[in-house]
């Protein structure tokens, strides 16, 4: 698994830019802010269809003047201009678009791959492309796999319980495809039983405070009373009973895809866990939302479904008045563990960033493992947060040569000599591949 070529239009600080990889190891080499990282996130991209770094995916598409000058107006294209040859691909991209496309090769198979990104001011539109073939996302990301380590991981894995989530949801969808949709279909069933709790609770709070006419008993007890308002009251009753059943409704869903999920997360999990203990000792606690006396069942789906079941009716009434979801694997969280300490809450920032290596590199074997090919790995200011015993250790024992590793430094000088050696560098700087 390999990735050749690397082209870049209108994306971040490039207007139009192609990387060509030739060494197994790459080492780019700029100051900061120069477009390393952004080089790192569009291979990751590839590779995940999402940033790594932002949830604004309107943030990665570079605003030209020039790709504005060409437009008569926004979303429109002045046809003959766009013809001339004096036009380049990158000038053809409508504005608020941009493109990443590249050359990989897998399997001793050539694909290229492309996915553009626009931004239709209310909404951001993904494509994908194998070839010249548009292709699903779904699609699109089984055909290159990436691993990635960067000083900002440190930070969001640390301290932000969703981020650990999606690290764990992210690289199970890598090796099954079809954990994606049941994600996907759990959030979308999560959104809508919490729209269907706030209409309760905003129905159950209008009920106890009476219509603005000032019904001291609230407004049920007014219509049950009143002979002119039965029918009302029946309507409203029956409005009540509609909700319960809608409720119940996206209340079985969630149980049942909430189970999967927490069965594949543990699932994984346990093989992490299980592989190379000796070379990797970091060890990941997954920590469910729901309470689980018998830990040793958590991979048991129906297990799961059962005490899902049994512990969300007895937060019923609690959900209507708060007027969210409040168990389930969108709540669950992970901590790591080494040699018995926990690392989140114990360790020294050096104990962390080994700690998240370590998983990482736990991922690449099971993505080998899984997939039989060896997984491009993102090395991102490695050099800022391994210091020269482990950055040796990472790269002599780690990281075979025969896999292809991209690493950004601010200068060689950070990096030992034997990476250097036998990677190609790349001076991002001084490279004239942009137009």
């Amino acid at each position: 698994m390999r990735i050749n070529r690397l082209k870049l239009e209108n994306f971040r600080q490039f207007r139009n830019k192609t990387v060509e990889f030739g060494k197994n190891w790459t080492v780019i080499v700029a100051p900061n802010a120069s477009g390393k990282s952004s080089i790192i996130e569009a291979i990751y991209m590839l590779s995940y269809g999402d940033s790594p770094w932002t949830n604004k995916t309107s943030n990665l598409i570079k605003i030209t003047h020039k790709t504005e000058e060409i437009q008569n107006k926004p979303g429109k294209i002045n046809d003959k201009l766009m013809k001339t040859p004096e036009v380049k691909d990158y000038e053809k991209l409508i504005n608020h678009t941009c493109r990443i496309s590249s050359e990989i090769e897998r399997n001793q198979e050539i694909k290229n791959l492309s996915m553009v990104i626009q931004n239709n001011n209310r909404s951001i539109v993904k494509s994908f492309k194998e070839d010249t073939s548009s292709i699903t996302r779904k699609e699109f990301i089984q055909n290159i796999h990436t691993i990635l380590f960067s000083p900002d991981m440190i930070d969001y894995l640390m301290f932000e319980p969703k981020q650990r989530r999606d690290f764990l949801d992210k690289h199970i969808e890598s090796i099954d495809p079809e954990y994606g949709d049941i994600l996907n279909n759990y959030e979308k069933v999560l959104r809508q039983r919490n729209s269907l709790l706030r209409i309760i609770r905003s129905k159950t709070r209008q009920r106890l405070n009476g219509y603005k006419n000032g019904y001291s008993n609230g407004y049920y007890n007014h219509y049950s009373n009143s002979n002119n308002n039965t029918s009302t009251y029946q309507n409203l009753k029956s409005q009540q009973f509609s909700d319960e059943s809608s409720l119940k409704y996206w209340t079985e869903q969630l149980i049942n895809l909430g189970s999967i999920v927490m069965t594949k997360r543990f699932d994984f999990v346990n093989r992490l866990n299980g592989t190379k203990q000796d070379l990797y000792p970091t060890k990941i606690n997954y920590i469910p939302k729901l309470i689980l006396n018998e830990l040793e069942t958590l991979g048991n789906t129906s297990y799961i479904e059962q005490e899902f079941k049994k512990q969300i009716q007895g937060i019923h009434e609690k959900e209507k008045v708060v007027g969210i979801t409040l168990i389930g694997p969108h709540r669950d969280d992970w901590s790591l563990e080494n040699k018995g300490i926990n690392i989140n809450e114990l360790g020294s920032r050096g104990e962390k960033r080994l700690s998240i290596s370590d998983v990482i590199l736990k991922v690449n074997h099971i993505i080998k493992e899984d997939q039989n090919i060896r997984p491009i790995i993102l090395l991102d200011d490695i050099s800022s947060e391994l210091d020269e015993k482990n950055m040796k250790e990472l790269f002599q024992n780690k990281i075979s040569k025969d896999q292809q590793a991209i690493i950004t430094t601010t200068t060689e000088a950070h990096l030992p000599d034997k990476v250097i050696e036998n990677s190609q560098i790349i001076h991002l700087n001084d490279d004239k591949s942009e137009d």
